[in-house]
């Protein structure tokens, strides 16, 4: 079944003459409904909304409303989420490179869980107070994810976390120090549509636990498992959240003791959750290819060019007859944002287009290159109102922070 986000026509044409594009769309509907079925897959869990994945100050809020904690990987996703009214307590800390002064503001703030990264950061935190934050342990489990290698973060090759070998210096450390670590955690990668990894990265790091117990005489609290469950950008049919809960639910039988269970999904549940608004300028071939030219570009989403992500594109109107093109940017490069796109009808000039599925990582991922102003973000609540809840950058904001 695709239940992804998607305007009408009519919608389609009042948003883009009342508020212009290039413009993201997200409905409160979808994103709310997402995370109900993670509680509800996941029953007791602690469920983290990635906000990395769309920290817009509205979503923060109704992740919050419904029970989530955030997971903030900076210093201005941490301010995002103050602003957004989320209460410290309810913020876990992540980044592999955390600055001395940050790890001493979240510790100020009491923000609920602290994500160490690595054996120099255990250093700063032993040289600040101790605070309420909780101390969670990220393990590379060395498990490579089947997705791009960009996104794949649990492998050994990774910058993320403690090796087994650097783990039990790291546990050994802070129980020496009184400081004693909350639980462990690990992440695989991001856009996962196979579910083998989570097993194999679940059995490690049970093993992992079982050893430190041997050794240090010590047992975790809490397994924070990740996130990163693929969604359906064009063809594919992730697993359901059901069989995630599942498959993380079997794996931890083994540990046969009393924890507590995390989980920080993003994409899955904003991603399906919102699109991209776009206008047609130019329409024209090039030898065997149809180039279709719309107003966004690699300053609305990137993705294409990083990661060369697919996206299904739909052409807003009547049907006519099927033509085939490739979507283009307005950058002054060959930046290619959607190809060999089956169109129900040729395009033409100011026609409109919807891209599904981009509610994640398109907003976050924003830029000015080639001086091109943020576009706006729309959030249709569940009364069927659209309401403008970032509005479109201007340039003044964009030369502001400049000095001539």
């Amino acid at each position: 079944m695709d239940d992804r986000f998607r305007l009408s026509a009519s919608e389609a044409e009042h948003l883009a003459r009342e508020f212009g594009t290039p413009l993201y769309v997200l409905d409160e509907g979808t994103f709310r409904g997402r995370i109900r079925a993670y509680r509800s897959a996941f029953q007791e869990a602690e469920i983290h909304y990635a906000s990395k994945a769309n920290s817009t100050l509205a979503l923060l809020k109704i992740a919050y409303e419904e029970g989530c904690r955030i997971d903030v990987a900076s210093e201005g996703e941490l301010r995002a989420a103050l602003l957004a009214g989320v209460p410290p307590y309810h913020l876990t800390l992540h980044g592999n490179n955390k600055p001395l002064a940050l790890l001493r503001w979240g510790i100020e703030l009491g923000v609920g869980e602290i994500v160490v990264d690595a054996l120099e950061e255990v250093d700063r935190l032993l040289s600040l107070p101790a605070g309420t934050s909780k101390l969670v342990l990220r393990v590379n489990p060395g498990v490579k994810a089947d997705t791009h290698d960009k996104i794949a973060v649990g492998h050994r090759a990774s910058k993320f976390g403690f090796p087994p070998e650097a783990l039990k210096t790291a546990v050994q450390r802070l129980l020496e120090a009184q400081r004693a670590p909350h639980g462990l955690h690990f992440h695989l990668g991001s856009q996962i549509l196979d579910l083998a990894p989570y097993r194999e990265g679940v059995s490690r790091i049970v093993a992992l636990a079982k050893e430190l117990e041997i050794e240090l005489d010590w047992t975790p609290q809490l397994f924070n498992l990740g996130g990163g469950l693929g969604v359906r950008y064009t063809d594919q049919n992730p697993p359901t959240v059901e069989a995630l809960a599942q498959t993380l639910s079997e794996g931890l039988i083994a540990w046969g003791k009393p924890y507590q269970l995390g989980q920080e999904p993003g994409r899955s549940l904003i991603g399906e959750a919102g699109l991209t608004l776009l206008s047609v300028g130019v329409v024209k071939e090039v030898g065997e290819t149809l180039f279709v030219a719309v107003d966004g570009g690699l300053f609305e989403n990137p993705r294409p060019a990083l990661y060369g992500a697919k996206y299904e594109v739909e052409l807003i109107g009547e049907p006519g007859s099927p033509t085939s093109g490739t979507v283009v940017g307005a950058h002054c490069e060959n930046d290619v944002l959607y190809e060999d796109i089956r169109f129900k009808r040729a395009p033409k000039a100011d026609d409109l287009v919807q891209v599904l599925s981009t509610g994640a990582y398109s907003s976050a991922m924003a830029s000015n290159y080639n001086r091109f102003p943020r576009p706006a973000s729309v959030l249709k609540r569940t009364n069927g109102k659209f309401e403008l809840v970032q509005r479109r950058e201007t340039y003044e904001d964009m030369f502001a922070r400049e000095i001539l």
